[in-house]
């Protein structure tokens, strides 16, 4: 969103220097994001060479469950996505704040 809104406002502005940058959700976000798509890794790289590498009785449940560990992956994946993703931006003009997101929780229309 955030390089679509400054590509409109440099056909607009040519002269004008555009900065910006997307807002991180924050550091407890982003490790549990990451803590989930390590638990998506493993599900699926358990799914697929389980009984190579996992004990015999875990191999055996997975193997039994192989559906709801798929889903449960697919889940871990979705959520990990979402805790990351913000979707606020702020845009600056000339080291003049024109538009932000974060402090307007809206998206600037083009007029």
């Amino acid at each position: 969103m955030f390089e679509q809104f400054r590509s409109i406002l440099r056909r607009e502005f040519p002269h004008a220097r555009f900065d910006g940058a997307i807002m991180s959700p924050g550091q407890v976000m982003e490790a549990l994001s990451q803590m989930l798509s390590m638990g998506f890794l493993v599900t699926v790289v358990s799914l697929f060479a389980g009984d190579y590498v996992l004990p015999a009785a875990m191999a055996a449940l997975l193997s039994e469950n192989k559906g709801s560990a798929f889903f449960a992956a697919m889940g871990m994946n979705m959520v990990a996505g979402k805790l990351i993703s913000t979707g606020a931006f702020e845009v600056l003009a000339n080291g003049i704040p024109i538009h932000s997101k974060v402090c307007g929780k809206r998206v600037a229309v083009q007029q």
